[in-house]
């Protein structure tokens, strides 16, 4: 069986335990979870606040073909996947979930309606966490800190996943939407 978690990155992260939201997973900004200096620190987090799952962004077989990257996204891709390759068992050995796969590392400002179509029948048994950034460019003409986050490319990853082949390339391959909530323990 196949089924895709996709995690829309920065939506919404204000949520804490003690507004009563439970917190389903543990990530952190740029990987940031995932580093020597800090997995340990995140591993004793994730067990002390009972969050069930952590993200492992370890994506050693990009589901993209080498000519469907950026260069950039090459090189980052696989520094990235090398560190949560690293980190996989630490998380393993802590008892705290991760999915078996997991892509996007490779997709960054690639995220086209084209790729996202072809994405569901590259995909492996098991449960995969797919990355995404949508979002939608603003219209303040004023630069903020989160300005870098409203862009045209957010804009197209939104698109790209609301596109109705995108829908039924999923339910072609058979692939599950689901999410960190809804897996049993």
């Amino acid at each position: 069986m196949k089924k895709l978690i996709i995690n829309a990155d920065d939506l919404g992260a204000n949520e804490t335990r003690n507004a009563g939201i439970h917190i389903s997973h543990l990530d952190g900004h740029q990987h940031v979870h995932i580093f020597p200096a800090v997995r340990n620190a995140a591993v004793e987090a994730a067990k002390e606040y009972r969050i069930p799952w952590m993200r492992i962004p370890e994506e050693p077989f990009p589901l993209l073909k080498e000519s469907e990257m950026l260069e950039d996204s090459r090189s980052k891709g696989k520094y990235f996947s090398d560190l949560g390759g690293e980190a996989r068992p630490h998380i393993r050995r802590a008892g705290i979930r991760r999915t078996e796969h997991f892509g996007g590392l490779y997709m960054k400002g690639r995220l086209l309606p084209s790729l996202l179509q072809k994405y569901p029948e590259r995909l492996p048994e098991g449960i995969t966490e797919l990355m995404i950034h949508p979002g939608r460019p603003s219209n303040q003409p004023v630069f903020t800190p989160f300005s870098a986050f409203a862009t045209m490319d957010r804009q197209r990853e939104l698109e790209a996943l609301l596109a109705p082949p995108f829908r039924h390339a999923l339910e072609k391959s058979g692939v599950i939407l689901t999410s960190f909530l809804e897996e049993p323990p």
